[in-house]
């Protein structure tokens, strides 16, 4: 750990940007991606919907992706495209059409 820490020492003192970039790039490995999200909340719809359709927990699993939707959007990241067809694709499956304004009809 020692030797770690004298390489990261500029003759200025440490390097302050290294680490923020390396710890940048652990939270990036640490959050999935938005297709990760949508493949993963698919499989946890499903098998909501196979528990005696627990309709309950699979809407929940919607809201879940329309939050994370919401906060990419927010972020200006591309990622809420790919979130925001997953809950129009999981509430289709429900009987749910999602209007161009972003209202669910049935």
């Amino acid at each position: 750990m020692f030797l770690a820490g004298c390489a990261d020492r500029g003759p200025e003192g440490p390097r302050t940007d290294r680490r923020e970039r390396v710890r940048g790039d652990s939270d990036r490995l640490v959050q999935p991606s938005a297709q990760q999200r949508a493949t993963e909340a698919a499989h946890q719809f499903r098998s909501a919907m196979d528990n005696d359709l627990s309709t309950p927990e699979a809407v929940a699993v919607i809201f879940d992706v329309l939050r994370a939707a919401n906060s990419a959007l927010d972020d200006g990241g591309a990622d809420a495209a790919i979130l925001a067809y997953a809950v129009i694709d999981l509430c289709s499956a429900l009987g749910l059409s999602v209007d161009s304004g972003g209202h669910a009809t049935g």
